[in-house]
């Protein structure tokens, strides 16, 4: 009869202990689950952000030599982004003619101050200076251009 109380009133500490246990465990599983929960909205988050970065247009502008050869330079517009660049003009101040025989100036003021849509991977090319030769005049604005 003795075996039978010890064993009754060990049963339910070892219940209760059982009990404490898998309380503080489930507290602790539910820690560790708000903190991935709350990474994961970090992560989702920075993934949004990405996304809107490589989704945009990204529109450069570079002065190269001239396809026309020594002493010519071209503009090239160019979208390197992944998405469509609409209303696309190009500030480079007030164009400042070399001369009067100058035919540059105007044409690219015109086209760099009118709105253009440029796909993704798209490049304009114009002429931006001509330097003088032998048979022809210097043509194209006098700025310089700074990085």
């Amino acid at each position: 009869m003795k075996e039978a109380t010890l064993m009754e009133s060990v049963l339910p500490w070892v219940t209760a202990i059982g009990a404490g246990v898998t309380a503080r465990a489930t507290v602790g599983l539910a820690l560790v689950a708000a903190a991935t929960l709350g990474g994961a909205q970090t992560q989702l988050q920075l993934l949004r952000e990405q996304a809107v970065r490589e989704g945009r247009p990204y529109v450069v502008a570079e002065v190269v030599p001239g396809l026309h050869g020594a002493g010519f330079t071209d503009l090239v517009v160019a979208n390197t982004g992944r998405t469509i660049a609409h209303d696309v003009t190009v500030d480079v101040g007030p164009l400042t003619k070399r001369n009067g025989d100058d035919h540059i100036s105007d044409a690219l003021h015109r086209y760099l101050s009118t709105p253009r849509t440029l796909a993704p991977g798209a490049r304009h090319r114009v002429m931006w200076r001509m330097e003088p030769h032998s048979r022809m005049s210097e043509a194209g604005p006098e700025q310089t251009v700074q990085a």
